[in-house]
């Protein structure tokens, strides 16, 4: 079965390198490229340049093909270049690659020497902003929204987009009518300066507010009502940008609209008014309201995994949303056995809407079969019932209040002949914030995520267990010269009070907090190299694990789960050009981490690699490192990752990951 299901995932992936390879043959007469140098780049480094071009050299991961040479590619490459060294200040830029003198053609390797001369020329600063008339409210504000920056480097573009951001800061008060424009008062210097400065006068005709005269809806076949309780506009009011930019936001966030648009049409101006009446006229496409998913996927982690579901985003025409999903996923056992390794169904309904609090409330309930169970004589089965409401703040990011109930059934091995063990519950209440301005949500070359999360569990609530527990998370995309460089830092710790009982039968070892809650590190998603949730400390003979029949010195270990946890990874990201497409990348990676019952476990004399440890010591940070690949489809991005432990614990021989989406 595993043979059958590697053989179909390499045929899949062949089968998507076939419109590359057609592709490829577009530019197969043309000379190749040999190298590409620059001259005179006294201020900007070639490799910066090189990133721009493209027109490409030859690079040490070009696979299937070698760059080649291209005339209009090269005419618009310099073009590029010219306005890249606009925006660092160097206004008389001249960047010349002449055709008979630069391009040298070698006959023998039927390639290029391209070289490029740059005359980078003077070099301008901005040397004062001023308003005429001056803004309403605080200047201070509206200089700090600007590209341009007093002392910086002059971008010549800077000042049109500039007009913009203040007209659009002006909108946000009202004044939609509002002029901007700007005028530019250079100062000169001598002919042997290698610098001068110029000053930028902004200036702005307000005319009338505006106030929302009526809300019209252009395609569609939604209610009306479904459209306007997402209006944070109301007719009579100060119409202010920001509140439609918002309005347009939360239309999005419904799922019934596949594009969101606006237009704002002005009624004839009544003499002596001294307001604007503008109407507002939204132009939506729908989505489809019901859609059936089905799916499969192969990964080191879930094994073979079978998806699929049902939903509709309209249900009886109210503006509820109701959706069906199940997964199942098959991978071998402890014993090398193939079968099934964890299913959930889900049946999640978003039923209303807080009209006041702008926040969205959410019902869920679903059940987990978890088969691969080690630490006890059971396999855990937990039914849930989660409540929730989320409420975006602004554009990139959302708050999440939730209260959820689960129950724990532990089901019997049929191998092992012990006692029944009792079910639990718990209940808690979680606050989640979440930040996201990354550029792209499969492969993002710039931006942050975090999120924080605090639950609480137990206490005035009720259950069987108490317990606090924080996770805090970060994770930058930054591009750099030939990749993206990309790092995450996660924090977890979770602590048991109150009448949090320990108790052995019902999975809860002596700090009080259950198996299920705790932290587990190692594997494709925390620290690759190592067996998924290898590290942190095991379970011994103290914690009860006997009364299961369990603990033998025939069986393998098992993990205890820490209390608190530290992961940090860095990642270079690097594309990989396969047949003249960029849809892949290579990755270079450094994982680090651990998870500890407490703090003064934390082995700080082993805390770095170079530092020797005992081979058995669970209480050091884990490092690895290690190389990958992925492959960015319309729809997730297949990711394979090979990682090598710096430390000697278990099987230090290194392991494979495959899995989908990005580690972070």
């Amino acid at each position: 079965m595993r043979i059958g299901v590697f053989t179909l995932f390499c045929l899949l992936g062949f089968l998507c390198l076939i419109p590359f390879a057609a592709a490829a043959s577009e530019n197969e007469g043309q000379p190749l490229i040999l190298s590409i140098e620059f001259d005179g780049n006294l201020s900007i480094p070639a490799g910066e340049l090189k990133d721009l071009m493209r027109t490409r050299a030859p690079r040490i991961f070009q696979l299937f093909n070698h760059p080649r040479y291209v005339r209009d590619w090269l005419r618009s490459d310099l073009a590029v270049l010219a306005a890249h060294y606009h925006q660092a200040g160097f206004y008389d830029v001249q960047i010349i690659a002449h055709p008979e003198r630069d391009i040298i053609y070698d006959a023998d390797l039927n390639g290029v020497y391209v070289k490029i001369h740059i005359i980078e020329g003077k070099r301008r600063y901005l040397n004062r902003i001023t308003f005429e008339p001056q803004l309403e409210g605080d200047e201070e504000d509206v200089l700090r929204l600007l590209r341009l920056r007093q002392g910086a480097p002059f971008d010549p573009q800077a000042p049109g987009m500039d007009v913009f951001t203040i007209t659009r800061s002006l909108q946000d008060e009202g004044y939609f009518a509002a002029r901007v424009w700007y005028e530019s008062i250079p100062h000169e210097t001598p002919a042997h300066a290698s610098a001068d400065s110029i000053d930028i006068h902004f200036l702005i005709e307000h005319d009338l507010p505006a106030r929302l005269g009526e809300i019209r809806i252009e395609g569609g076949d939604l209610p009306e009502e479904l459209i306007l309780r997402e209006m944070n506009v109301e007719r009579g009011e100060r119409l202010r940008l920001d509140d439609i930019l918002q309005s347009k936001q939360n239309l999005y966030d419904t799922g019934f609209f596949r594009l969101v648009n606006y237009r704002i049409e002005q009624r004839p101006r009544v003499a002596g008014a001294v307001e604007d009446v503008l109407d507002l006229v939204w132009l939506l496409r729908e989505r489809k309201m019901a859609a059936v998913e089905t799916g499969i996927g192969v990964g080191t982690v879930d094994g073979l995994r079978l998806v699929g579901g049902w939903s509709h985003r309209n249900l009886f025409n109210q503006g509820r949303r109701l959706s069906l999903n199940g997964m199942v996923s098959f991978k071998d056992n402890s014993e090398g056995e193939f079968g099934r390794s964890f299913e959930r169904e889900a049946l999640e309904y978003s039923f209303m809407r807080i009209a006041r609090l702008r926040a969205y409330l959410s019902l869920l309930l679903f059940r987990e079969q978890d088969y691969e169970q080690e630490m006890t004589a059971t396999n855990l089965e937990t039914r849930a019932i989660r409540f929730s409401a989320a409420r975006r703040i602004n554009p990139v990011t959302i708050l999440k209040v939730r209260e959820q109930f689960d129950i724990l059934y532990q089901r019997q091995r049929t191998d092992i002949e012990v006692e029944s063990q009792p079910n639990t519950n718990t209940r808690s209440l979680s606050l989640i914030l979440d930040h996201d301005s990354r550029n792209d949500y499969f492969s993002p070359s710039r931006g942050t995520r975090s999120q924080f999360s605090y639950e609480i569990a137990g206490g005035l609530q009720g259950g069987d267990n108490h317990f606090h527990r924080l996770q805090w998370s970060m994770s930058r995309h930054k591009k750099i010269t030939g990749g993206v460089l990309a790092h995450r830092l996660f924090l977890g710790t979770v602590w048991s009070f109150g009448e949090s009982r320990a108790d052995p039968g019902l999975g809860v070892p002596g700090d009080g907090v259950p198996f299920e809650e705790r932290f587990y590190c190692g594997g494709g998603s925390t620290v690759r190299g190592y067996r998924d949730n290898s590290l942190g400390p095991l379970l011994d003979s103290s914690e009860g694990i006997v009364n299961s029949g369990l603990h033998d010195s025939s069986l393998p270990e098992y993990m205890m789960g820490g209390r608190m946890m530290l992961v940090a990874n860095i990642e270079w990201r690097f594309p990989i050009s396969i047949m003249g497409h960029d849809l892949f990348r290579g990755v270079f990676f450094f994982d680090a981490g651990n998870s500890w019952l407490n703090l003064d476990e934390i082995n700080i004399n082993a805390a770095f690699p170079w530092q020797p440890g005992k081979r058995d010591d669970r209480t050091r940070i884990f490092y690895s490192m290690g190389l990958g690949f992925r492959y960015i489809t319309p729809l997730t991005v297949i990711r394979i990752d090979y990682g090598f432990p710096l430390q000697n614990i278990g099987d230090n021989s290194g392991r494979w990951h495959l899995s989908l989406g990005q580690t972070f």
